[in-house]
């Protein structure tokens, strides 16, 4: 597995910082923003987001590049395209000692991944579109 993760577009170090069952999570210190990918049947980390919109993408590395404190849920669901979850506000120092399922408790309250691309803040749902 690697310890960091190199994905086209993103700036920064965003080193391994934990992982368990499908999940493994990307912690990016300066900027307290962290990335926790689902590479669900053991698909290659690469493999979600590469499947990923490419406007969707070049959005979310951007977002990942200027702004601090945001944690992404980033999962491939069977039989379409990556999706993804962008929650801002958010101390991702704390959160990536969390279990997939505390983590959801603590940052998704009540949504309930039913749209594609989705930014939280403060618990309102946001569903974005491109």
């Amino acid at each position: 597995m690697l310890n960091l993760i190199n994905l086209h577009n993103l700036k920064g170090a965003y080193q391994l910082k934990n992982q368990g069952g499908d999940f493994t999570y990307f912690y990016n210190e300066k900027s307290n923003n962290l990335i926790v990918i689902n590479n669900i049947d053991d698909e290659e980390i690469r493999d979600v987001v590469d499947d990923t919109d490419q406007a969707a993408y070049m959005y979310l590395t951007n977002k990942l590049n200027i702004e601090t404190n945001l944690t992404v849920i980033w999962y491939k669901t069977e039989f379409d395209s990556s999706d993804f979850i962008l929650i801002e506000n958010v101390d991702g120092k704390e959160l990536h000692k969390l279990d997939l399922i505390d983590l959801e408790n603590v940052v998704l309250g009540e949504y309930k991944f039913d749209k594609k691309f989705v930014k939280l803040i403060d618990g309102e749902v946001i569903e974005l579109k491109f």
